[in-house]
């Protein structure tokens, strides 16, 4: 007995699985179509929310301000209509230059015509082809009169171009002369005669002057830029570098070599412009050198 219990369990496990698992599978489709069925549903309600509050009546209150909008309404266009009205009137009646062109084309076709409604003009087709052409040639006039401004201004706009432009250059010279000044006034060092002992206080000294000299002209450079508003010509940049390389030269002169006067031209090519301090070498006694004393034994091969 329990062998065949346990074989009808062992056929039964597999079709109790079969049947979990087309169970599970059925709930899923449900599921599924279920949810799809509540999407739908979703949209429609949304959609029938919209329409409600489309088409929902007026409460008493909004009607109230619906109806007082509407009346107001007439009155906004006419006092819109009454601003227009003034600013044509400003442009047109009012306006010296419409009037001067109504007098010029007084004696083109007599009498002149302004900007009208053709509701006023009395008569057939032909006085209101008339009145039309008056305007036409008032019109002309008018741009005529603007063209006579524009060129004025354009004459007046070169006019003061030309003035900054002069002015400009005139400003440029003031400021190289003012830079030539300072250059002049840089001091090449201290003015005590005393000797420099040491060769290494020479060489600071120098360097100290070297710095504060082209401190000095690179501030004179940005007051010049400054003070002119634009870039610096070529033959004025030459004429400051040609400045400054004068001054180093002086100042190399005046501290590294004070007391030599034989220098070339090579080296230095503005010697005749520095005031070479010439003071007389001392001349070295050289006394001959001894021979090597060889020891005994010793050979000089």
């Amino acid at each position: 007995m329990s062998q065949t219990s346990s074989r009808k369990q062992d056929k039964l496990v597999p079709i109790y699985a079969k049947l979990l698992n087309v169970s599970k599978q059925q709930q899923g489709d449900q599921l599924e179509k279920v949810k799809t069925q509540v999407h739908k549903l979703s949209k429609h309600l949304a959609s029938l929310d919209l329409a409600v509050t489309n088409h929902q009546p007026l409460t008493k209150t909004e009607v109230k301000d619906l109806v007082l909008e509407i009346a107001e309404q007439p009155k906004l266009v006419e006092k819109e209509a009454l601003l227009l009205t003034e600013e044509l009137k400003k442009q047109t009646v009012e306006n010296p230059d419409y009037q001067d062109a109504l007098r010029a084309t007084e004696g083109l076709e007599s009498p002149a015509q302004g900007f009208i409604r053709p509701s006023k003009v009395q008569g057939g087709p032909t006085s209101l082809s008339a009145v039309i052409l008056k305007q036409n040639n008032t019109i002309i006039q008018l741009l005529v009169k603007a063209c006579e401004k524009l060129e004025d201004c354009n004459t007046e706009i070169k006019s003061l171009k030309e003035k900054a432009r002069k002015a400009k250059e005139e400003d440029l010279e003031d400021s190289i002369q003012g830079l030539t000044k300072k250059l002049e006034q840089i001091s090449l060092g201290s003015s005590s005669k005393e000797p420099v002992k040491k060769a290494k206080d020479k060489e600071c000294q120098a360097d100290r002057n070297m710095k504060q000299s082209l401190i000095l002209i690179d501030e004179a450079m940005e007051e010049l830029r400054d003070q002119t508003g634009s870039p610096v010509s070529k033959a004025h940049l030459d004429e400051i570098s040609l400045m400054a390389q004068k001054l180093s030269w002086t100042l190399m002169s005046t501290t590294i070599y004070p007391a030599s006067g034989k220098h070339s031209e090579a080296q230095y090519p503005f010697k005749s412009e520095i005031n070479w301090r010439n003071k007389p070498e001392k001349q070295s006694k050289k006394q001959p050198k001894k021979p090597k004393r060889l020891w005994p034994g010793s050979s000089i091969f």
